[in-house]
This record gives structure tokens, C-alpha cells and sequence, in this order.
């Protein structure tokens, strides 16, 4: 909802497990005027890969470990789409001997474009996102 609030003209499709959630994310959007464009479907991903049409960028809230996620959302993305990967602050843990080995990994036809670190303003812990693109092979 607050890429919604802040892209209002985009198309927004959010997928949500839990129905409860998917109440309160609807009744949200309604309060906040944010209905226009935006899809609310309780789904998981694997679910059904036929709940929407192709996206230009998707984005899961640390759901899934990165390599995992890529894998998973690579079918949810048409050609040029964008994967985000969020890392939190235990990316080192969960990769000790080489955090950034999953990187060099990429299944054919995805490809790193955007590599940000970052730090989150109140609390000072370390963030990092990742842009992976869709790239059209001939």
C-alpha cells in the first residue's frame, strides 16, 4: 500500500495468504482512497501462476530467501520485468563464506542492474536491495 500511495497512477496487484490480511489490506486502501488500480487477491505464489497478467516489477517482503524468490518470481514477470530482492541485515549470516555468491548465480536470461546498500535512518541497521532485469536473448 505505500508503493500504491506513492506511485497512485501505477497498477498495484498484492497477494496476500491469509484472508484476514487480505481484509484489513482492502479495507485499508478503501480508507486511504487507494482502490483505483489496485488489486488485493488472496493467493500464494505456486498457487496459481494464472492469478494476474504479467508484471514490470515485483516485489516480496523478505518471504522467501533470495535465490528462491528470483527463481519464484522470474514466472511473474513479462520480458524487461524487474525482480527486487530485499536483504535484511542477517544477508551475512545466511551467506558467511561469500554473501554475494547467489549473485553470480543468476538464472539465464536475469541479470543484476541495480546493487544499493543503504542504512535504515532510526535504528542505523544495514539494508540492501537488489534490482534483477529481465534480458531479452537473441
Amino acid at each position: 500500500l505505500v508503493l500504491k500511495a506513492a506511485l497512485e497512477r501505477s497498477k498495484v496487484f498484492i497477494t496476500e495468504a491469509r484472508g484476514k490480511k487480505v481484509a484489513f489490506l482492502r479495507e485499508a486502501a478503501r480508507r486511504m482512497g487507494l482502490t483505483e488500480g489496485l488489486s488485493i487477491a488472496k493467493a500464494r505464489l505456486g498457487w496459481d501462476r494464472n492469478v494476474h497478467p504479467p508484471c514490470e516489477e515485483v516485489i516480496s517482503r523478505a518471504a522467501f530467501p533470495p535465490e528462491e524468490w528470483i527463481g519464484l518470481a522470474s514466472g511473474l514477470i513479462g520480458a524487461r520485468g524487474r525482480i527486487w530482492v530485499m536483504l535484511g541485515h542477517h544477508a551475512a549470516e545466511e551467506y558467511p563464506q561469500d554473501p554475494g555468491a547467489w549473485l553470480r548465480r543468476m538464472p539465464e536470461g536475469l541479470a543484476v542492474e541495480v546493487d544499493h546498500e543503504y542504512v535504515l535512518p532510526l535504528t542505523g541497521a544495514k539494508r540492501r536491495l537488489i534490482g534483477v532485469r529481465s534480458v531479452v536473448t537473441c
